[in-house]
């Protein structure tokens, strides 16, 4: 099928973080959507491996972006969307460096994004591992908490058609570029998690169009680049992420509710680790909470972690 777009109207952008295979494998299954390797954009976050040189050996006409330091999700999508959009990119559509892309997905989902006059879209994405079961199909807010629930509709039928949508994960997010003239960039106060929920959050009071678009499929291989979900640093970003989105979003009436599900919560999460068997989990998670802004016990929960 002859591709519906047209060149540097769409880039592609992915970070990586010292995981150069992960990272290749999700750029070939890019290519073979027949997207021009010149519109594809990798950014280096900082690696300390061999990354950025495997990079220049095997894709030697795909942008490769270095930043100097591990900037987060935040800064590090950042990076590729300004190299992008000084490009005359009309589109950037961001995606984890563990998703594959189903060959001719593009040519699937990009046509229906613009048809839709979309703001912000996404396919719908599937575990990896479990290419029946879905990862993402996006959600909406609760309005009494500021948040959303069951913010992935993962139990729920597949829509047969487009569906507006308040909330997307950054997992992957097609972007028009009028959107960053509207609301600016990722904030990278959020250095991991909840930078997708601010910036949803965000276009959402902004009265823009959100579409999922659940013709075209994404398959994402979960927190490869995170240690996986019960690491500490893991449990420390989503816990401090969390109290940053509330502190930036909640509405005073809002803590009235926000306040003892949190308390509710909390007292689940500490039963689930001990469960389990994870004590160490508990000092992290409640560092997070209790964080009121970044400091220096960050530093310990900024290595070896994308």
């Amino acid at each position: 099928m002859e591709n519906e777009y047209e060149l540097n109207e769409l880039f592609i952008v992915t970070v990586n973080w010292n995981q150069p295979i992960v990272t290749g494998q999700c750029i070939e299954s890019i290519r073979n959507n027949k997207i021009e390797d010149s519109n594809i954009v990798i950014v280096d976050n900082g690696s300390t491996d061999t990354s950025v040189e495997l990079f220049h050996n095997n894709f030697p006409t795909i942008v490769v972006l270095e930043n100097e330091q591990n900037l987060g999700f935040s800064g590090g999508f950042n990076t590729g969307i300004k190299y992008a959009l000084s490009k005359g990119a009309e589109y950037v559509f961001m995606v984890n460096n563990d998703t594959m892309f189903p060959p001719n997905m593009i040519n699937i989902f990009f046509p229906l994004a613009k048809k839709l006059s979309a703001d912000i879209s996404s396919p719908i994405i599937f575990y990896g591992d479990q290419p029946e079961r879905i990862w993402s199909a996006g959600g909406y807010f609760c309005k009494l908490l500021s948040a959303p629930l069951n913010a992935h509709h993962r139990d729920k039928p597949i829509p047969s058609k487009p569906i507006r949508r308040e909330f997307l994960t950054g997992c992957a997010l097609l972007i028009h570029k009028d959107v960053f003239k509207k609301i600016g960039l990722f904030d990278e106060d959020f250095f991991l998690y909840y930078e997708d929920l601010d910036y949803l959050k965000r276009a959402k009071d902004a009265g823009l169009k959100i579409w999922l678009i659940p013709q075209a499929k994404l398959y994402h291989y979960e927190c490869t680049s995170s240690q996986g979900l019960d690491s500490e640093k893991v449990i420390y970003w989503m816990a401090f992420s969390s109290q940053l989105f509330l502190k930036k979003h909640a509405k005073i009436w809002q803590w009235f509710f926000i306040f003892p599900w949190q308390f509710l919560h909390s007292i689940k999460q500490v039963f689930q680790f001990i469960s389990k068997k994870r004590f160490n989990l508990i000092y992290p998670y409640f560092l997070g909470l209790l964080s009121i802004k970044k400091d220096k016990n960050q530093s310990f929960f900024k290595t070896n972690i994308q």
